[in-house]
This record gives C-alpha cells, sequence and structure tokens, in this order.
C-alpha cells in the first residue's frame, strides 16, 4: 500500500515524537534515580522491570560485567544464598549496581542478612546498612565471601555486627566496597564512592526481601572505615538517595583525617604505634594511597607520600588484604612516609573528609580514649565541628577502650540508640 505525501509526514512526525519520549526516559533514568508523579516523589529503585536490568545469571558470581550507564543505582545483578548460616537466620550475598567516586556505574557485592523462618512484625523489620571496618583494597578482602569461617575476612564483621543486630530483629546488608568482591576501583576514604556503595546497598537490599522490610525505617551503622563511610553516606543521603528515610547513623571510632593545618604532623608522625615501634596507620595510609592513587591519578602517585622503601611496601597492599598489608611495615614509622605533605594530598584529603555539612539525621559517635589506630582527638574535634553546623549529635567516649574493644564496650548503648530514632523518641544530643 502506498502511502500520501501527507500520511508519510503525519508518520514521520509520530516517529519523531516516539523518539523524544524514549530519549527523556532515557535522560530521566540515566541521571536521576527519583521520578516525579503530581509534585510526590516516586521511587523507580523498586521496579520489578528494573531489579535485574543488563544481569548476566550465568556469570561466575564475584566476576565484574560491564554495566550500562543507565543503570540505576540500587540494581541487584546477582545473588545467591550463602550456605553454613547459622539456625534461623536467611543470609544471601548479592551483586549490585553502585557508582565510583566520578559518578561511573560500577558492580559491588554485599552480604544481605534477616531472621527466617519467623512472621516479621507487622511492619516489617527496620533496615540497617553496615560498614565494614578495613580489610584492604584487593580484591578478594570482601566480607562477603566466607563470613562464617573463622580467621576470613568476613568473620569478625559477622560475628560482631551482623549477626547481634539480626538477632536484635533487624534486616542487614553489610557492603564489601569497591574493588573487594568484585575488581574494580577501591573506594578506601574517598567520600562519594564510600558512601555511594552504602546507600546503594540499602536500596539493593529493598528489593532482596521487601516483605520482611520496612522500607521506612533506615539506619547506617559503621566502625573505623566503616564509622568514615557510615558518615559519608550520611551526608550523602538527603542528596544522592532522598527516597530513602535515614533515622540516625552511628559511627564508632571513624576513620577521620584533621585538617590541612595539622595533616602535616598527623602524617609525620602516624597516630599510634604498634609494639615494633611501626604506627599500625602506616598500613592503613598505604591502603589510601591505593585509593587515592586510582581515582585521582592526575593529582597523586604513591611516591608523593611514601619514601622508596614505602613504595615497595605498598606492592603487598595492592595484591594483599589488611593482615598480609601491615607485614611489609616493620620498622620506624618514618622509613615508610616522606616526611613532607604537598598541597595535592591535603586537597584530597580534605574534599573526601564527612565533616563540613550538616547531617540530616542524628548521629551518635563512640570513640575509645586509648585508641591507636585512629587519633581520639581528630574525632572529637569533628564531632565539635558537628555540633558548630547544627547537627545533632551524641558522643561517647570511653576512657579505657582501644579501637577494636570498642565494639563490645559501646554495643548496648548502640542497640538502645537505634531503637530510639526506630520508635521515633527525640534523639539525645551532648552539644552545648
Amino acid at each position: 500500500m502506498r502511502l500520501s505525501l501527507v500520511a508519510k509526514r503525519r508518520l514521520l512526525v509520530l516517529i519523531l515524537a516516539i523518539g523524544a519520549v524514549l530519549a527523556v526516559v532515557l535522560a530521566v533514568t540515566r541521571f536521576d534515580p527519583i521520578a516525579t508523579t503530581g509534585g510526590a516523589p516516586v521511587s523507580l529503585l523498586n521496579s520489578p522491570d528494573l531489579a535485574t536490568v543488563g544481569a548476566d545469571k550465568n556469570a561466575p558470581f564475584y566476576t565484574a560485567k560491564p554495566v550500562a550507564e543507565y543503570t540505576l543505582p540500587g540494581t541487584v545483578r546477582r545473588v545467591e544464598d550463602v550456605a553454613g548460616a547459622p539456625p534461623g537466620i536467611k543470609v544471601q550475598r548479592m551483586v549490585y549496581v553502585s557508582q565510583t567516586a566520578s559518578g561511573e556505574a560500577k558492580e559491588v557485592s554485599a552480604l544481605f542478612a534477616v531472621k527466617d523462618g519467623q512472621v516479621p512484625p507487622p511492619n516489617g523489620r527496620p533496615l540497617i546498612t553496615v560498614a565494614h571496618g578495613t580489610s584492604g583494597v584487593a580484591p578478594g578482602c570482601g566480607i562477603s565471601k566466607e563470613p562464617f569461617r573463622l580467621g576470613s575476612n568476613g568473620y569478625f564483621w559477622w560475628y560482631f555486627y551482623t549477626e547481634p543486630l539480626v538477632r536484635a530483629g533487624y534486616a542487614v546488608v553489610m557492603s564489601d566496597y569497591g574493588n573487594l568482591g568484585t575488581p574494580g576501583k577501591s573506594d578506601y576514604i574517598v567520600k562519594n564512592g564510600a558512601g555511594a556503595d552504602v546507600l546503594n546497598a540499602a536500596r539493593a537490599a529493598l528489593k532482596l526481601d521487601v516483605r520482611d522490610i520496612d522500607a521506612n525505617r533506615i539506619a547506617i551503622v559503621g566502625h573505623s572505615q566503616g564509622g568514615y563511610n557510615a558518615l559519608a553516606a550520611a551526608q550523602m543521603a538527603p542528596s544522592y538517595a532522598p527516597e530513602l528515610p535515614i533515622k540516625g547513623t552511628v559511627a564508632q571510632a571513624p576513620g577521620l583525617f584533621p585538617p590541612a593545618p595539622l595533616m602535616k604532623v598527623f602524617l609525620q608522625m602516624g597516630p599510634g604505634a604498634g609494639p615494633d615501634g611501626t604506627a599500625d596507620f602506616a598500613a592503613h595510609l598505604a591502603d589510601a594511597v591505593v585509593s587515592w592513587s586510582a581515582n585521582y591519578p592526575d593529582e597523586i602517585k604513591p611516591s608523593d607520600v611514601l619514601t622508596e622503601k614505602g613504595v615497595q611496601a605498598l606492592k603487598t597492599a595492592e595484591t594483599n588484604c589488611i593482615v598480609e598489608t601491615r607485614a611489609p611495615f616493620t620498622g620506624p614509622y618514618q622509613d615508610f612516609v616522606k616526611p613532607q605533605i604537598t598541597a595535592n594530598i591535603a586537597g584530597i584529603v580534605a574534599k573526601n573528609m564527612p565533616v563540613y555539612e550538616k547531617f540530616a539525621a542524628p548521629v551518635l559517635m563512640q570513640q575509645g580514649l586509648k585508641d591507636t589506630v585512629v587519633v581520639p582527638g581528630v574525632n572529637i574535634a569533628a564531632y565539635r565541628t558537628f555540633c558548630a553546623e547544627g547537627s545533632t549529635v551524641k558522643l561517647e567516649e570511653y576512657p579505657n577502650d582501644v579501637h577494636s574493644s570498642l565494639l563490645l564496650t559501646g554495643w548496648p548503648s548502640t542497640l538502645e540508640w537505634l531503637e530510639g530514632r526506630f520508635s521515633g523518641k527525640p534523639a539525645p544530643s551532648t552539644c552545648q
């Protein structure tokens, strides 16, 4: 059948109109995780049609697969049950979509756990997105691979964090972070990448077991590097993930750096020395250098921070986890770290510290005063900054606790504080 000239023109207009609509749809899904309808926010992240966009169900679990740049953060790509879970707990590992600090889509793995075989509360269980402490910066250092094996990277964080929270009645998701499960780019002490991993883990968890989760009650909990990541996620949440109702954040001994005027002394001396005279911080600084070099290749290279001996020791951090990373750092701290701090390094640290914006939700900050892994004075100074910015923050100081013991000593207060946030009680503040 031959079309008239008028019919051809009408068909062309229709094709162009459809193309324009598709372009708008792609633009929205590519750049904005929230669509609006009639002025009310409508989350696209829980759409079953988007839950497995681009997923390859037959791929090896931790093999990173390309992610289309318009894929929504929080999209679930792969899920599998974890064998050997304690009785009464359902545990899954998943791979989900997150973003690097520069906004590139990436795959990240995580662990999800919730009580099994029990009727959930009428409104579901509150969700805790947990940020674990330093395990390394290399592929294979994630906590989701072997969470139940004694001595694995995951066992400590399962035993001391995840399982107690699940037993307390919460659904829990714990991100491996970038490059620790699926290969990619490390987000160690990189605010926007680390915060995105924690928030997108929560988004992904809401797709796994929505029936059991109260999507209106979410909190963030983290220790050490995880305390830093938790604060980063809390500051990002209102703009990056506004559909997530974050009720509060717990930051235990967060790994914060001081402002530029004090950073030179901070990095020259190293906070806290181990039994052999070497600061444990040297291994953590090595992890940061690996991450910063990957995220800011035009601004920093390892030799800007580390001596020749330090650069050689750094090679261990690039391919091993935190226990192995510590091994080469024997001897005086100054053997590994250069005395001068360049403006580039100061700038990288400054832009990645989550201390310059008001928190939208309450914060509980805990710090052991005998900590030699992070500097108590730096974190207490950060707390005062939070107060000055108008945030609602409760600081708890533990005079006799070191870095790891704070996990146990501070735990009862953490659970009580979380219950208060989820029950709607006014948040306490020690700011004056």
